[in-house]
């Protein structure tokens, strides 16, 4: 890309003194002021999940949360030792409905799952052909109409669908499933487009009281697939929110490319009051 810009004056966030580590939900709120969250190590990911549903204060959506987990964990556990490949899939995503109740409860979006809709519908558009002209209608939770797929997007993203139906084409979302991209590349010809972002920085500059995500992502797992930095930028749904700036960092002896957030946001007390809203602007752009 030519004419890239040098890359904002700053450092990396710091905490207390220590470098502030990327993840989707960074701190959590205190009595005053954020903080960051703490690390969690764990063997077992459903008794941290247990432990988190203490925090639920009504009781009713305190058990059936509990429920929902238990749900989980056995159909997970069914997954792990299912010997038939094509039972998995099912499974897998009862799992994940499951823990998704469970999460809307916590979040507090909802307060009790009576009579609920997974909210998500299978189609072919009009004289179209299975597969290549399928797409997947998601619907929007609207008073006794209860959605969980909406309610889940609210709960994650904070806001739900936009519109009352939204449709996403199949032949979009297939090439973004990581365990079927390869598949894909081989059923359409096509070279594979999967870059791994290395890392992800909080950026600090304190003089002039802004912060802004960085992208680092290894040079040479763009030029191996034959991909510029502005298809990355066009094609991952960054462009607009993020731009290319000049690097020369080298890590493994391997050249890293930094792209910048475009809009940094202003902070009036501590950085870390921010963060939160710092990671949920591009993600609320890209929804």
């Amino acid at each position: 890309m030519s004419n890239v810009r040098p890359q904002r004056d700053g450092n990396i966030l710091q905490v207390k003194q220590r470098p502030t580590s990327y993840t989707r939900h960074p701190v959590v709120k205190g009595e005053r002021r954020f903080g960051l969250q703490t690390r969690v190590f764990a063997t077992n990911p459903w008794s941290v999940i247990r432990g988190a549903l203490t925090e639920i204060e009504d009781d009713n959506a305190k058990h059936q949360a509990n429920s929902f987990v238990e749900q989980a964990e056995d159909f997970y556990r069914a997954y792990q030792s299912a010997h038939e490949v094509s039972s998995k899939p099912l499974l897998v995503y009862y799992a994940l409905l499951n823990l998704v109740k469970a999460f809307v409860l916590f979040k507090e979006v909802k307060f009790e799952y009576g009579k609920a809709q997974h909210g998500i519908q299978e189609g072919v558009h009009p004289n179209g052909q299975e597969f290549d002209d399928s797409f997947l209608k998601a619907f929007r939770s609207r008073g006794s109409q209860v959605n969980i797929f909406d309610d889940f997007k609210t709960a994650f993203m904070g806001a739900g669908l936009p519109n009352r139906e939204k449709v996403f084409d199949l032949k979009n979302i297939h090439p973004q499933i990581l365990q079927g991209h390869r598949l894909w590349a081989s059923a359409h010809s096509c070279q594979e487009r999967f870059v791994e972002i290395e890392r992800i920085d909080f950026m600090q500059d304190a003089g002039e009281k802004k912060i802004c995500l960085v992208l680092n992502f290894y040079a040479d797992d763009l030029t191996r697939f034959g991909i510029s930095r502005k298809r990355l930028l066009e094609e991952g749904g960054l462009a607009g929110a993020f731009h290319n700036v000049k690097s020369s960092e080298v890590k493994d002896d391997r050249l890293l490319l930094k792209f910048e957030q475009s809009q940094p946001l202003d902070y009036t007390g501590r950085p870390s009051d921010r963060l939160e809203d710092l990671i949920r602007e591009p993600l609320n752009n890209r929804a």
